[in-house]
This record gives C-alpha cells, structure tokens and sequence, in this order.
C-alpha cells in the first residue's frame, strides 16, 4: 500500500513540473503562470524532479507545503500516511512532533528533578527543627532537676543559714605630712577646684559657699580655682593636728584684699569660728600683736599666720 502511494504521488509531482515548465515556455520570464498549483511563485527553468521534491532538496522559496504542515502539526491525531497531504509534509511534520514530544518530556523531568529538591530540603528543615526542640527540652529538664535539687538539699541544723559577713575593722586614717611628700616646688603650684577641693573633702574639711557657688569671679561663691598646693595642704595639716571640724568659707574668689600673699593669689583660705579650733589656735600658736583692723594676730613656727576677725579665721599659709 505504501508503494502503491509514493507511487502516485511521483506522478502527481510530475504532471505539476512539466505543467510549470510549460507555463513557463508560454510565459514572459519573471510573469507568473495563472491558474496553477501555487499561483503566484516564479518558475524558471526545467522544474524539480520527483525525488527533488519529496527529499526537499530542491530549493524555490518559500516551502511548498508550509500550510501542510502547519496544519499536520495542529492536528496531532491525524494519520501518519494519507492520500490526501504529501509524504513530506507529513514526515517533517513527524520530526518535529517528535522534538516537541521530547522537549516536553524534559521539561517534565526537570520539574521533577526540583520537587525532589523541594522534598529533600523540607527533609532537612524538619530534621533540624526537631533537632533544637529536642536540645531546648533537654536543657529545660536539666534545669529543672537542678533546681529540685537546690530545694532537697539537706541543711545540717534544718535551717537555712546565710553566709556570715567578714566583721568590719575600723581602718585608722594614715597620718600623712604632705609638707614632707610634696617636693618644695609642688607646694607652689596651682590646682583646680575640682582637684582642691577633693583633697579637702578626702581629709575631712568642709567647704561653705553663701551662694552655693563656685565661681572665681563673683564675691559670694567660694572658690579654690589657682589655689596653691602648699595652702591646701597646710589646711589639711591643721585639720590633722587639731582634729577639729574645719569649715573652709573662703578662697580665692573676688572681694578679698589685693596683695602678694592674697587670697586671689592663692595664699590665704577662709575658716568658720568653733570652739574646738578657737582654742587650738590660741592654745598651740603665739600672739603677734593686732592687725589694724583690729583682729588678734597668732603665728606658728612653720609660718603660717592666723587672723581672728569677728566672724571667721583669716589664714596666710607660707
């Protein structure tokens, strides 16, 4: 049967070229023929032979059976072999049914290939999800045997006893001279208030302010900014030898007397009248006559010189 159809479709392909070639005799070259096969295509020459045609090695334009088989190809459950369309319309239409149907199976593999994936990772995600539960219960267990046993815990007297405190010692504060630390020309050097100011407060002196400021610069604040090491530290000796409460009220702020041995040049400091320092200044030290403002003047043999005014000691620390 297939014989008897490659058969007829050589004749067929015959009478058409020897049709075209007639057309073609009868004809102006590059006219087309009316009324053939495919109306419309230029023929020149002898046309194609049968076996040209069903090998498709013969070339004139645009295929001839390109609506075949657009139109095999649309219609997948169509016959392999039938009289009516062309052998080789219908074996190219085959080969690419046949690229398709294998693209297709690819791509079916492929999807299956990343569900396999998909599948593995989710594996994994849940192994390691128990993973970490089974790692949280096993610390959350052994703490909680940790604190049954912290309860059960047998104490020997059956109470609960609390570890006893150390008995505090009373440390004796260190006498220091800091004359005698200080080299002879730290004495004359400058401190901050900040910095004098906590040496007070480390040896148990006091500062008094009627402003309750700091400033240098204004007459009612009490300041120790510039105040000389030497004064600082002979304030702190006289609190030492005395153990008197020593109250400091004045410094080197504004609205004290000018001079070389000043309060603003860092010389003198200012202190609180109380009995325990009245007479330790009076007892200790050695009148030196009456200032002419009318204060009791005592010196000491290390030169420090002591003003009793109405209201507060007025000291020079040399």
């Amino acid at each position: 049967m297939r014989l008897i159809i490659v058969a007829l479709l050589g004749i067929e392909i015959t009478i058409i070229a020897l049709a075209s070639a007639a057309s073609a005799a009868t004809h102006p070259e590059g006219t087309p023929a009316q009324g053939g096969l495919h109306q419309g295509w230029p023929m020149h020459g002898p046309g194609p032979s049968a076996a040209e045609l069903l090998t498709g090695a013969y070339e004139m334009g645009p295929h001839p059976w390109a609506y075949e088989e657009l139109m095999l190809l649309e219609m997948g459950d169509w016959p392999a072999l039938d009289t009516r369309w062309p052998l080789a319309a219908v074996e190219r239409a085959e080969v690419i049914r046949e690229r398709r149907a294998d693209d297709a199976a690819k791509s079916r593999v492929d999807e299956a290939e990343r569900a396999v994936e998909r599948a593995e990772q989710a594996v994994r995600d849940a192994r390691a999800t128990r993973a970490i539960d089974r790692a949280v219960k096993r610390n959350e267990r052994f703490e909680r045997e940790a604190a049954t046993k912290a309860v059960k815990s047998p104490v020997r007297t059956g109470v609960a006893q609390m570890p006893q405190a150390r008995p505090r010692v009373a440390y004796k504060r260190a006498q220091v001279d800091l004359t005698r630390a200080l080299p002879r020309k730290a004495a004359t050097m400058r401190m901050s208030h900040a910095t004098a100011n906590g040496w007070l407060k480390s040896a148990g002196l006091r500062t008094k302010s009627t402003g309750n400021c700091v400033s240098k610069h204004m007459h009612h604040c009490t300041s120790l900014d510039r105040v000389r090491t030497g004064t600082i530290a002979r304030a702190i000796e006289l609190k030492q030898k005395s153990g008197c409460p020593i109250m400091v009220t004045g410094g080197t702020e504004r609205g004290h007397a000018p001079g070389q041995f000043s309060h603003g040049n860092g010389y003198k400091l200012d202190i609180s009248h109380n009995a325990c320092i009245d007479r330790h200044i009076t007892k200790h030290h050695d009148k030196a006559g009456v200032r002419s403002d009318g204060a009791t003047i005592y010196k000491s043999k290390s030169g420090t010189t002591f003003f009793d005014e109405s209201d507060h000691w007025d000291i020079l620390f040399r």
